[in-house]
């Protein structure tokens, strides 16, 4: 009982979601563990560095990160927030930015259900209230991607209603990062649907920034339904596919 008692303590501790000790055995009344085998939450990374030490986790089979993945996901491991971002097609004009894991799904839905699929350029996602250094550092690596494609793109700024991330606090990060990228962001075109508190001045502050950079930029909140600012970014690109 002992041994199972603090083999579950460890379970819990470490923020393991499997953990299992095969073969083991048991010699004189003590139980010895042969084998193991753990698998590790990396959503959990930044509060168990101490614990975790410099454990590499390595990718999927067959996954290679790009600098800006790795950087982003470094951000992620440091962070209670969550920040996730997949480059899909460097080549792809349709990039994405939304709140939230469920919405970021619909999004990325929506987008190949209506247009050529290596036309999503990336799967981007973020939650969990974010400061606005965190939404700069995040932007600014998306961002840097987009201003190597000379094409004309699209920004999709999405996400349902938020129940505490703070829209104009997020969206002050977002401005930041565009400042920075302004005279390289020519051919881009913004679309932003976000609802939740302080929606109104994030949604107006980032208006008011685009306008003054020349940015096209079009933002909505609640009352727009959710995915039609894709529709809206798909024909201002002419990648709707009936």
């Amino acid at each position: 009982l002992p041994t199972i008692q603090g083999l579950f303590q460890l379970f819990r501790t470490l923020d393991l979601p499997y953990l299992e000790f095969n073969p083991l055995t048991e010699v004189n009344g003590k139980v010895y563990l042969l084998d193991a085998v753990a698998r590790v939450d990396t959503s959990a990374a930044f509060r168990q560095q101490h614990a975790w030490g410099t454990i590499e986790i390595p990718e999927g089979f067959g996954t290679t990160l790009t600098e800006e993945e790795k950087r982003i996901q470094m951000m992620d491991d440091k962070s209670g927030s969550s920040l996730k971002f997949v480059l899909l097609n460097p080549q792809g004009r349709i990039w994405t930015m939304v709140a939230g894991g469920g919405a970021s799904i619909i999004y990325a839905d929506a987008i190949t259900a209506h247009t050529d699929p290596k036309e999503l350029a990336n799967y981007g996602e973020w939650s969990g209230n974010p400061t606005t250094d965190e939404m700069e550092a995040y932007t600014d690596e998306i961002l840097s991607l987009i201003e190597r494609n000379d094409q004309e793109q699209a920004l999709i700024i999405g996400g349902g209603i938020a129940n505490f991330t703070d829209v104009k606090q997020t969206f002050a990060g977002i401005i930041k990062a565009l400042r920075k990228h302004e005279k390289s962001l020519k051919n881009l075109k913004i679309f932003v649907r976000r609802a939740g508190p302080r929606d109104k001045e994030g949604l107006k502050a980032l208006q008011e920034a685009c306008d003054e950079m020349k940015i096209p930029c079009v933002t909505h909140g609640a009352e727009l339904p959710m995915t039609d600012i894709v529709t809206m970014a798909l024909d201002a690109l002419s990648l709707t596919q009936k």
